[in-house]
């Protein structure tokens, strides 16, 4: 582990607690204790002193407990918990320290007591690589620990949160703690920092928060904080040590050997990882042979290496991770397999097995867990060029199953990550492995045409989207599960708000004092949130640690398409290539786009004239129309053809194409002909409940601008004056003018069913988080900004009918697609969404609107009932001005399936009874009076 001997470091520096005043008690328990505390106490104590101490706090357990003060019995457990720790025995620690946490629960004794057990319980369980558990008993202390005065305590517990977090790869959150740890020491940073034992818990810190950003990639601020600490640290060789690495890790081994060179210290250059970095600036710059020799050296020496400490077990397994690049640049594919699972052994607590064959449970692995998770797609690398190069078939499969298990421990890893931003750290950092498994899987299917391989680049290309806001979704049904408070609820929801306001003034401001300050600010708010989160998160023994192979239930998918007349399209770009995947009654069909160069420019010039035309010339935009669908489609379209509903898992430039508006081989757009959807990922793929007239009435809408426009500052918002005939279709509480502030927003939208912006809003594809809604501008605070969404809990809610501009519309992250409102509102947690992708046109989407509604009212399913809306305002000549696809192709939506969507709906199967049952009456009847004729005319 890379940092745990810095936690015992500061273990050791204990601040002793204060009993109460003690009862009359024998002469023994007396010596014993005191006896005990002071080898306890000991500035500077050694292995026998400390074997001493717990001896006699043991001996003072052994005597009757009616003998015994409950304060002393809770001390001497306590006590022997750190003794036990501090000598590398987490598991007898732990029995102590939980007994001595069972005497507070018991009562009697001060809430403060407790906190220094679950300090160091949290501090056990991550010696013994239990995260779960580890963060489950140091969020108790943190829930305590405003009533500490101890600043020494805040600092330890900072720490330890902080080096906890970093080691299950949550670094956004690492930085929160070591940051709050830091400044509990160096309150001033203008000033010089203190100096003694202060000054090396604040290197420890600030290092520590550096290469948390290093990881993050945040290279700049990591350079900056270290090269702040060459100002002051009394250890400048460590530091060159980590900027070294920093610009390997940028891929500039040239920098990294130049702050190589600067460590004068012969014992800092003969350390494991000063050694391994060598070796790896020698593989950066090509030079394998010096690199080979220098590794095979190191692992010679791995006997003596291992039993110095933990640090170079970790060590030990980069320098088998580096041998492994080595073999895999020469093509020894044999060594390197068992080179690189000499380095999972190493990463992997309890996992001991050499065969390559054999990959460790993700769930049982909490530290380093990145480095495990890069180690696992090296090793599907070497399984998948081996078995290209000649090797058996069976390392194909083998490459798979350790794509799996790579994908199942960064799943089970994630759902540790409780911030937006280390969410899409973690997606943005596994897409690129998700890309080759993709890839790779394609590749077997095109030269087996086993369809098996098909369903697992479909399975691996809808887990790739979306991670973020699968996370999310996941945290809110834990917190439903935890039975979560309305005033907890409220709290967070506050607490978001004010960062989501502080993230923004930085943005704003140029005064370096204030923006320090708001930084400060910040980063105690994530710490309360962060205390509040870890009330939602389920207590050890209930967490599900199941290995997830596979997230997508193909069960559930293949009887979607089985079971209606439904077709599931999904879409994966690989730089210039993209594939695609069609699921319907018939099974899935993968294929590769052969023009998909020209189709990234069809698309572009698509966008290009949809908007520019303003929704006028038409004759080039139906050309280019033409051919999209043709490079899409062409090859399925008899297939395609027949299926009523389509559902699209877009990506990259399609997420922003309305597939609807394309043109097929017969001239008709396809939303004449197919109810098409969207959504985010196929791991969100469900029916979507047709809505009840209950639900109808529960509906809140929204219409700010409807009477007159309002120009605040550069923003210009212009009046809309068919908002309110757009809200006619909505049938419950409706806020015009200056009753649609956002504060009444907030104070209804909870609660409600059905949710109708008719408003303006903003996309911003630079900084998602500066998109916003806007309401009625009575105060300065009438915007709802994009991070603002995230803290509303929209579970009650089954539709949001947004009609503002630009609200299906943002940035596209390669992980996660479109960071866009619409998805906002998904983050909130409603399930189907009608979002617009550009400017909407007032009248327009108050006539699709009213149709909707109406719709929806006849019985029809939201997909159903906006692409009627559609098809009606297309055959309705009194509105032959806005044919254009400009105007009604904007609005889209993204949700569940159609359930009313069959081969032959349901009416349509009675009505065909019915005449079936008819024609056959009259013919019998017919007949039967033939027969009669017959006989009489005999």
């Amino acid at each position: 582990m890379k940092i745990v001997y810095r936690v015992l470091l500061l273990l050791v520096i204990l601040d002793l607690m204060t009993l109460s005043p003690l009862f009359a008690q024998s002469a023994k328990v007396i010596n014993l204790y005191e006896e005990g505390l002071r080898l306890f106490e000991l500035p500077e104590p050694t292995e026998e002193t400390d074997s001493v101490a717990i001896r006699i706090f043991q001996e003072l357990l052994r005597i009757p407990s009616v003998e015994v003060p409950r304060e002393i019995q809770f001390d001497s457990q306590q006590k022997l918990g750190i003794l036990f720790l501090i000598e590398g025995k987490p598991e007898r620690a732990i029995r102590s320290l939980l007994v001595a946490k069972n005497f507070f629960e018991l009562g009697g004794l001060t809430d403060t007591l407790v906190f220094k057990p679950l300090l160091y319980l949290g501090d056990s369980y991550f010696m013994l690589n239990k995260g779960d558990s580890s963060i489950f008993f140091l969020k108790q202390a943190e829930r305590i620990l405003e009533q500490k005065q101890s600043i020494d305590d805040k600092g330890r517990l900072y720490n330890s949160l902080g080096v906890t977090y970093y080691e299950m790869g949550n670094y956004v959150q690492a930085i929160t703690y070591f940051s709050k740890a830091k400044s509990l020491v160096w309150k001033d940073t203008s000033l010089p920092p203190p100096n003694g034992n202060a000054l090396f818990a604040i290197e420890s810190f600030q290092s520590n928060e550096a290469s948390a950003y290093a990881n993050l990639r945040e290279f700049k601020k990591a350079i900056s904080l270290y090269l702040d600490l060459l100002e002051f640290t009394s250890k400048p060789d460590a530091i060159y040590s980590k900027l070294a690495s920093l610009y390997v890790e940028r891929n500039l081994p040239d920098s990294a050997a130049f702050y190589m060179e600067q460590i004068q210290s012969d014992t800092e250059r003969e350390l494991l990882v000063n050694r391994n970095l060598v070796a790896d600036i020698y593989i950066a710059q090509g030079k394998y042979a010096q690199a080979e020799s220098m590794l095979r050296k190191l692992i010679s020496e791995k006997g003596a290496i291992e039993k110095e400490n933990f640090d170079n077990t970790y060590q030990l397994g980069i320098s088998y991770k580096l041998l492994t690049k080595v073999y895999l640049e020469k093509g020894a594919y044999a060594p390197a397999l068992e080179a690189i699972q000499q380095a999972i052994v190493r990463f992997s607590e309890g996992f001991s097995s050499l065969d390559y064959r054999v990959n460790p449970d993700p769930s049982s692995n909490n530290w380093g867990m990145l480095a495990l998770f890069e180690c696992l797609l090296i090793k599907a690398d070497v399984f998948l060029k081996a078995a290209n190069s000649g090797y058996s078939d069976d390392f194909f499969n083998l490459g798979f199953d350790t794509f799996r298990a790579a994908f199942s421990m960064v799943y089970y890893m994630g759902n540790f990550y409780d911030n937006e931003e280390a969410r899409l750290f973690l997606g943005e950092k596994t897409q690129a492995a998700y890309r080759d498994a993709i890839v790779a899987s394609m590749k077997r299917y095109s030269a087996t045409g086993d369809k098996g391989f098909a369903w697992q680049a479909f399975n691996w290309t809808e887990e790739s989207k979306s991670s973020a806001l699968e996370l999310a979704l996941n945290e809110q049904l834990t917190r439903t599960e935890s039975g979560v408070s309305h005033f907890q609820r409220q709290e967070e929801r506050d607490l978001k708000m004010m960062l989501s306001k502080a993230n923004r003034q930085i943005i704003e401001n140029e005064d370096p004092e204030h923006i320090r300050y708001l930084e400060n600010e910040i980063r105690d708010i994530r710490l309360a949130l962060s205390r509040i989160y870890s009330t939602y998160q389920r207590p050890t023994t209930t967490v599900d640690t199941t290995w997830v192979k596979d997230r997508l239930d193909h069960t559930y998918i293949s009887g979607v398409t089985n079971q209606s007349n439904t077709a599931l399209l999904s879409f994966f770009w690989e730089g210039n290539v993209l594939y695609r995947f069609i699921i319907t009654n018939d099974g899935i069909q993968a294929t590769e786009i052969r023009e998909a160069n020209k189709l990234n420019s069809e698309l572009d010039s698509l966008q290009e004239l949809l908007l520019s035309s303003s929704g006028k010339s038409r004759s080039k935009l139906d050309q280019v129309s033409r051919e999209v669908f043709r490079i899409l489609f062409s090859d399925v379209e008899s297939l395609l053809g027949s299926k009523a509903a389509w559902v699209v898992f877009p990506d990259g430039k399609l997420t922003n194409q309305p597939i609807e508006m394309l043109i097929n081989s017969r001239g008709k757009y396809l939303v004449e002909n197919h109810v098409i959807s969207y959504q985010f990922s196929a791991k969100f793929l469900a029916s979507s409940p047709l809505i009840k007239s209950d639900l109808l009435q529960n509906a809140v809408g929204f219409a700010p601008f409807n009477k007159i426009g309002n120009s605040v500052g550069k923003e210009d918002f212009s009046v809309l004056p068919f908002a309110e005939v757009e809200l006619e279709g909505v049938n419950g509480q409706k806020y015009l003018h200056n009753q649609a502030t956002k504060q009444q927003f907030l104070a209804v939208v909870e609660d409600a069913s059905i949710i109708h912006l008719a408003t303006h809003a903003k996309a911003e594809l630079e900084d998602p988080d500066r998109a916003f809604i806007a309401f009625f501008p009575e105060e300065d605070d009438f915007r709802l900004f994009y991070d603002e969404l995230y803290s509303l809990d929209l579970q009650e809610a089954r539709l949001v009918f947004l009609s503002a501009c630009d609200t299906h519309s943002g940035n596209i992250l390669s992980s996660e697609g479109l960071i866009s409102l619409s998805r906002a509102f998904a983050y909130a947690g409603c399930p189907n969404i009608v979002g617009s992708i550009w400017k909407a046109e007032d009248k327009v989407v108050a006539y699709l609107s009213h149709r909707f509604y109406k719709n929806l009212e006849d019985g029809f399913s939201m997909a159903k009932a906006l692409q009627l809306a559609k098809v009606e305002l297309l055959q309705d000549p009194t509105m032959a001005q806005y044919n254009h696809p400009y105007f009604w192709s904007s609005l889209v939506f993204i949700g569940g399936l159609s359930p009313e969507v069959n081969s032959i709906p349901t009416w349509k199967w009675i009505l065909i009874f019915l005449l079936s049952l008819s024609i056959f009456v009259c013919i019998w009847l017919y007949l039967r009076k033939l027969r009669s004729n017959k006989m009489y005319v005999k």
